[in-house]
């Protein structure tokens, strides 16, 4: 499949595209979601909600991106499911080329409610083909399938205890030392003691960062391996590996797997 390279107005013309096919599904009137960009470079885009211009995420990575509601909520009550999208296009490795190459878009989910932090989810990423060598395509990612789910919420919900774990040790630290101190002047070693131990913070078995390495696998979204079987890690990786043939595909990928995340909340 040959690069998927674009001129800077198509790409713009493809992000309003984008936004204005999300704005159909997503809760509110289409007209208030907007495609976000830098110019004059225009390489990255993100979609923002004009009732909701405030909200915004923190993803693994520490970058914030804005996000817009990703299921509708009562009058009176705060969205709870949030989505952000991110594409990213890099200049043609051509000499003097104007043309954009397609790198990678993104939809990530996350879960919390307005004007509090939200936990990442999960994500669906389609990265487009990187260079052809040999009539071969080549991806970024090893062999990983394009595109791709990944499972982020465990790793989140791990590093929320770690955090409570922490607050909580910090706090019986304290009240440790000053309960002591008090203990200290009745010269009781046996109550000071067993004072130590009223303030002990809790001690919990956490995954290791090796025990969660998994979160990082890339779970194929578009694979044919019941047509072709896939001989392993040495390849070919065609067979769960390709990249958008052109924007509009792209653009039904990602309004397809925005309605279909939203139809799957809604059943549980």
């Amino acid at each position: 499949m040959p690069l998927l390279t674009k001129r800077a107005d198509e790409i713009k013309g493809h992000w309003h595209a984008v936004a204005y096919g999300m704005g159909g599904t997503l809760p509110g009137p289409p007209n208030t979601y907007r495609a976000i960009w830098e110019e004059p470079a225009a390489a990255t885009a993100t979609l923002k909600c004009q009732n909701f211009p405030e909200e915004i995420a923190l993803r693994y990575n520490g970058v914030r991106v804005p996000v817009v509601p990703l299921i509708a909520a009562s009058p009176d009550e705060s969205p709870v499911y949030w989505m952000s999208w991110f594409e990213e296009w890099v200049a043609e490795p051509k000499v003097n080329s104007r043309r954009l190459q397609f790198q990678a878009s993104a939809i990530t989910i996350y879960y919390g409610i307005m004007g509090e932090p939200k936990r990442q989810l999960f994500r669906a990423e389609w990265a487009g083909v990187q260079r052809v060598e040999k009539q071969v395509d080549m991806f970024p990612g090893n062999g990983a399938a394009h595109p791709h789910w990944h499972v982020d919420a465990i790793r989140g919900y791990v590093d929320g205890i770690k955090q409570q774990l922490e607050e909580l040790r910090q706090d019986a630290e304290l009240n440790r030392e000053l309960v002591l101190g008090r203990v200290r002047d009745f010269g009781d070693g046996e109550a000071e003691r067993d004072v130590a131990g009223l303030f002990s913070a809790p001690q919990l078995q956490l995954p290791t960062n090796g025990e969660m390495s998994w979160t990082g696998v890339h779970l194929a979204a578009d694979a044919r391996w019941s047509e072709q079987p896939w001989p392993g890690p040495a390849g070919p990786h065609d067979v769960h590996a390709k990249g958008p043939k052109d924007l509009d595909a792209l653009r039904c990928w990602l309004v397809s797997c925005v309605r279909y995340i939203q139809a799957e909340i809604n059943k549980v």
